[in-house]
This record gives structure tokens, C-alpha cells and sequence, in this order.
């Protein structure tokens, strides 16, 4: 049993000693136990994760099962650095095809990845990663700019709502200029804007424990 036994540590001392418990507790085979508020430590170390919010246990996983198919927005804001992009969207038909309308936006919905009950109100989801600046997508206003080194992560407004995605840092982008964003729908969660459960797993993606 591990009670937070890293957190007084300086973030350089902490990596090098999640790493090295780790390779200890894979050649004892001993089964353990690791308690974290740093859901990266938690990520980074686990084979899986149980996530527990104000006292229950909500979800239990691998950590690729809780980072690609999260069954909540609250596990999918909290998993993830810089956490989870979310903008309120309508599901519609539109010529033949179902499209997410953002706003003034409309984005075609990929047919494998789109909740099967109809036209309706959602909270869509999409990691930074899963944006990226296009010639061709919606136009978003810069907000802000960090420099990250290999990255960019830039700021944008699309509507009423910010979100952050990845950039190259030749491509020269400025704060107060207006670029285009690609979705990549391929990528994109839903959720339930009442309830923040997934629309899209129905049970198929991480343990959801009753009660």
C-alpha cells in the first residue's frame, strides 16, 4: 500500500521514482495498492485505475480505457493534461447526414461514432490532440499562445466557448489573429448534458460500479 508517497517530492525527483517503483513492483509481482490526487502519476503508473469521487467509487479501468473512452465527462475532465475540450452541441440531419451544430458551426458527425438516438442536445468532447490548425475548418479567434517547445498550445474561441489544441511552432500563430480548426470527428465523445454519462459506450467502455 503506497499512500501518496511522492507528493513532497520535486517534480524531477518524482518522475525518476514513479518509474523506479514501478520496475520494482513488476519484478516482485507483489499486487499493490497506490493512492494519488495526480491523476498523470496515477496514469503513468497503474495497470488500472480506480477513479474516486466525492467518496464512491465512480469508474474502474485502464488508463487508455479512462484517456479514449471516458464514461463521464467529469472522469473526462479530470484525465488528460490540458483536460478535455467541451462545447454544447445539437445533433441533426442535414441533406442526408448527421452533422453537430456548434454555433454557427456544423461539423459531419463520423457514422461510427455517433450516438444512435436522434436529433438531440449534447455536451461534445474532444481532446486538444484531436484539433489541429487547417486551411479548411471553423474559423476561431486566438486567444492566447504557450510556447511548449516541440508544441505550441494555443487558445481558441469558437462562439461563447475557449479551447485549446496543438500547433507547430513554425506555423507562426499569434494571439488576436483568426485560423481555422479541423475536428476530427473520428475522435469525438458525447455526453449527456443532464447527467455527463457517455452516449456513446453504453456500458461497453470502463466498469461503472452501481451505487
Amino acid at each position: 500500500m503506497f499512500d501518496e508517497p511522492l507528493s513532497n517530492l520535486d517534480a524531477g525527483l518524482r518522475m525518476g521514482l514513479r518509474s523506479e517503483i514501478k520496475r520494482l513492483q513488476r519484478r516482485t509481482g507483489v499486487t499493490s495498492v497506490y493512492v494519488t490526487h495526480d491523476q498523470a502519476e496515477a496514469m503513468a503508473m497503474a495497470d488500472r485505475v480506480a477513479v474516486i469521487m466525492d467518496g464512491k467509487l465512480v469508474t474502474m479501468a485502464s488508463p487508455g480505457e479512462l484517456h479514449d473512452r471516458p464514461a463521464t465527462r467529469r472522469i473526462a475532465e479530470f484525465i488528460g493534461v490540458p483536460a478535455m475540450n467541451f462545447f454544447d452541441a445539437d445533433l441533426q440531419e442535414d441533406a442526408g447526414r448527421r452533422v453537430a451544430v456548434l454555433g454557427a458551426a456544423s461539423l459531419t458527425l463520423d457514422p461510427a461514432r455517433t450516438p444512435r438516438d436522434g436529433e438531440r442536445s449534447v455536451v461534445l468532447g474532444i481532446r486538444p490532440q484531436h484539433l489541429e490548425e487547417a486551411v479548411r475548418g471553423v474559423a476561431c479567434q486566438v486567444m492566447s499562445v504557450e510556447h511548449l517547445g516541440r508544441d505550441l498550445l494555443v487558445t481558441v474561441r469558437l462562439g461563447a466557448t475557449d479551447a485549446r489544441l496543438y500547433a507547430d511552432p513554425a506555423s507562426q500563430v499569434h494571439a488576436g489573429e483568426t485560423i481555422r480548426v479541423a475536428f476530427d470527428m473520428g475522435q469525438a465523445q458525447f455526453f449527456d448534458r443532464e447527467t455527463g454519462a457517455s452516449l456513446l459506450w453504453n456500458g461497453s467502455g470502463p466498469t461503472q460500479p452501481s451505487g
